[in-house]
């Protein structure tokens, strides 16, 4: 939380310095000598208005798209792992998805090779009306499915959340007429976790 709060206050103050200068320098470079212009007409006035503009440009957007993968969609988020995952849990459900599985792959790794490992979670999701679809076209895809959400901690107040690219995981079927349905698939998966 300190290193988010350091981040957050150099940023500000980065976008103060720039926009004040460049307010300045406005004013001085180009600035209104009429005396019509309520801000280019007064040195004051203009380097508060760069002021604000610097510090609305710097200002850190904790709503940050995601990142595309080879294999997948991830975005970091500023919040815990279970209220990330209540949250995507309900993000999925309004976009048609349920989660039919889940794996605590901390607990499984505990258990089963008594080593500790950050908080990590897989969530199976599916879209009932896509997958039957799917399925009616080649039935092999029960291999590919459910769609993987994963949520890990990152030991610095954030999680990473990410989900599969469901383009690259049905192109091993090499049926480009399914090309459709995981862009769809892929679109949903991508709203689901940019509305986290």
């Amino acid at each position: 939380m300190k290193k988010q709060f350091s981040f957050m206050s150099i940023r500000i103050s980065v976008g103060i310095l720039v926009g004040s200068v460049f307010g300045f320098g406005y004013y001085y470079f180009i600035g209104c000598n009429s005396g019509t212009c309520s801000i280019t007409s007064n040195p004051i006035n203009s380097t508060l208005y760069g002021t604000v503009m610097g510090v609305l440009l710097f200002w850190p957007n904790n709503k940050k798209k995601g990142k595309i993968m080879k294999y997948g969609y991830s975005r970091i988020i500023q919040l815990g792992m279970k209220e990330t995952e209540s949250k995507v849990r309900d993000t999925l459900q309004s976009k048609g998805f349920g989660v039919l599985t889940e794996i605590d792959v901390k607990s499984t790794l505990r258990t089963k090779l008594n080593v500790d490992f950050r908080p990590y979670k897989i969530l199976g999701a599916c879209n009932p009306k896509i997958a039957h679809q799917a399925l009616s076209e080649e039935p092999g895809i029960g291999l590919l499915l459910p769609c993987n959400i994963v949520i890990w901690d990152n030991d610095d107040g954030t999680v990473t959340l990410s989900a599969i690219d469901a383009r690259q995981m049905l192109s091993v079927t090499g049926r480009n007429d399914l090309e459709a349905l995981s862009s769809q698939v892929n679109q949903l998966l991508t709203e689901a976790i940019d509305a986290v």
